[in-house]
């Protein structure tokens, strides 16, 4: 069974509202209005797709079924230093269904972000990475961030 990697495009909001609530869930998260997360994202995903927002998805090449999604957030940062031109992205929600994986969707949706960015002149890519996925961002050629610093956060609202 093959698949084809696409660049989503605003017919595809709920296929990619989708995919962030089954992302969530592979998380373990639990959501507990599912409705309204697929609403904000799906006004996310229209907010900001193609604008600060770049997203993929892997579609079933057979059925067309979505098996797969990534998304690009593109950041800007005072320029200098790490932060190169100032662009920079942030590599999202890499997902593929449990039945697709191990068969090079997500390396597939990966390396497609990694050409997007190029091409958007972006500088630098940061990503969140789950133990599952360490190998194969390490493969594509992701590092751990060797600058000292450490990842911290400071939840001002409700977090999912």
């Amino acid at each position: 069974m093959g698949y084809v990697i696409v660049r989503a495009g605003r017919a595809d909001v709920a296929a990619l509202a989708d995919q962030r609530l089954a992302f969530l869930h592979a998380l373990g998260r639990d959501v507990a209005d599912e409705a309204g997360l697929r609403a904000d994202m799906a006004r996310y995903v229209e907010a900001e797709l193609d604008d600060r927002l770049i997203a993929f998805l892997a579609r079933d090449e057979g059925t067309g079924h979505v098996v797969g999604s990534a998304l690009l957030a593109v950041v800007r940062r005072p320029p200098g230093g790490r932060h190169g031109n100032g662009r920079m992205g942030l590599v999202l929600n890499v997902y593929t269904e449990p039945a697709h994986r191990r068969r090079g969707v997500a390396r597939g949706l990966l390396e497609a972000v990694v050409a997007a960015a190029r091409e958007a002149g972006i500088d630098r890519l940061e990503l969140a990475a789950t133990p599952a996925g360490l190998r194969l961002y390490e493969a594509v050629g992701f590092t751990v961030d060797r600058s000292g610093n450490v990842p911290m956060e400071l939840l001002l609202g409700p977090a999912s």
